[in-house]
């Protein structure tokens, strides 16, 4: 019985510490974290890891690491908040890998990325034509910056001086062939005007539709939920 009480007793000190030292930390997602706090989290994931799983490792030297880990996070957060040098030694510098529409094959490779790296970050910032770029910027916490070439670039409502109308959010009426609970409660719009618009666009029933939304426009989307089409195939 000992061998479950002594781990549960020691999630129950750790846990809060681990929720403490994480908040300093700041509000960044995996994604966007710099080095060192990536390095932070590993190391305390594994001295954690080892404490939780392996009552006779002693919990004190534990509790003091993760203090110390986290301590030196901040020590090296707060030295770059006030040390330019610091600064520039201790965090990686953006990399610029396209440049009119060009790969910068040298800069990939001082990075060690390669096309297959880059063209799925294009794509996830709306960029499918790579001879759209005017700048593609690796960042330090490996975000592709984009900026396309003036031609490129979607007109925007200041561009035609108009005074864009404020936005609201789609709301969700079916999802995965499911009315949504409580979709239909709130507004104009009732389940029998819901099934007359799905039956002008030749849906028998709800069990059809994948997805159902009103967008900010009013207007209704609509995805069914058979799909015969694959898509287009891609490679890299």
């Amino acid at each position: 019985m000992e061998q479950y009480i002594i781990p549960l007793l020691r999630f129950l000190i750790i846990f809060p510490l681990l929720h403490l030292v994480t908040s300093l930390m700041g509000k960044r997602s995996i994604g966007e974290l710099p080095v060192v706090d990536f390095i932070v989290v590993i190391t305390i994931g594994n001295v954690v890891g080892a404490d939780l799983a392996d009552p006779t490792i002693h919990h004190g030297p534990t509790l003091m690491v993760v203090i110390l880990i986290g301590s030196a996070q901040f020590g090296v957060t707060w030295l770059k908040a006030k040390s330019t040098t610091f600064r520039n030694l201790s965090t990686m510098t953006p990399t610029v890998v396209m440049e009119k529409g060009k790969f910068l094959t040298h800069n990939l490779a001082n990075i060690r990325y390669t096309v297959n790296d880059i063209l799925p970050l294009l794509r996830q910032q709306g960029v499918f034509n790579p001879s759209e770029i005017d700048l593609a910027v690796i960042e330090p916490t490996g975000h592709l910056s984009v900026l396309k070439k003036a031609p490129a670039r979607p007109v925007t409502l200041q561009d035609m001086g108009r005074t864009p109308a404020p936005e609201q959010l789609s709301q969700l009426l079916i999802a995965d062939g499911k009315l949504v609970p409580n979709a239909l409660k709130h507004g104009d719009k009732d389940r029998e005007w819901l099934e007359r618009q799905l039956k002008n666009l030749g849906y028998q029933g709800v069990e059809e539709v994948y997805l159902a939304a009103v967008e900010s426009d009013g207007t209704l989307y609509v995805s069914p939920m058979a799909q015969e089409a694959l898509g287009p195939s891609i490679h890299h």
